[in-house]
């Protein structure tokens, strides 16, 4: 932890600079702009699931880290798509409902396929970009140097789940076409 910085402090650091380092790595690749792309309505309904999310998410963390990781940036392609396409079923959308048939292990399959209606031959790329999201995530974790099992772990790992989430719908509201646009007054 950064010395001169408080707990809160730091914790937010440590999220924008995350955030920031994605945004940067995946405009770099051509799949999103400069700023991240989101709404009040998906940080709200992603809240909402945090904690089941974490009950699910943090016992794969020693077997399969990316896949703790991961899956909070599937759920944000998801919630932009239904955001986008169908606001009622977005909005009556529960956490289970994003499971696959066997529960959170198959979810981001669940929400590819079944939520978005994708085919498997157009999910290669993204499927390939989410691991290297995770990985990066992971990364920046493992920079910070922390105790694991910490109470600054465990927080450091919650900010790295929200920003995977925001990173995964901004992923999906660039691809809908979403952007950012000056408007005169």
């Amino acid at each position: 932890m950064r010395n001169h910085l408080s707990s809160d402090d730091y914790l937010n650091e440590f999220e924008q600079r995350l955030q920031q380092n994605l945004l940067r790595q995946l405009h770099a690749r051509g799949v999103m702009g400069t700023q991240l792309l989101g709404s009040d309505d998906l940080d709200d309904k992603f809240e909402t699931y945090l904690q089941e999310y974490l009950a699910d998410a943090l016992p794969q963390i020693v077997d399969y880290p990316m896949v703790s990781i991961a899956w909070a940036t599937y759920i944000g392609l998801g919630l932009a798509y239904l955001w986008d396409a169908d606001f009622e079923r977005f909005a009556e959308t529960e956490y289970r409902m994003l499971y696959g048939p066997r529960g959170f292990d198959d979810m981001d399959e669940h929400i590819l396929y079944e939520v978005m209606g994708n085919q498997p031959e157009n999910v290669k790329g993204l499927v390939q970009l989410i691991q290297s999201i995770s990985q990066a995530c992971l990364s920046a974790i493992k920079a910070e140097q922390i105790e694991p099992q910490s109470a600054m772990a465990f927080h450091v790992y919650v900010r790295t789940v929200v920003v995977a989430f925001r990173i995964g719908a901004a992923l999906q509201l660039y691809s809908m076409g979403y952007k950012f646009e000056k408007v005169e007054a």
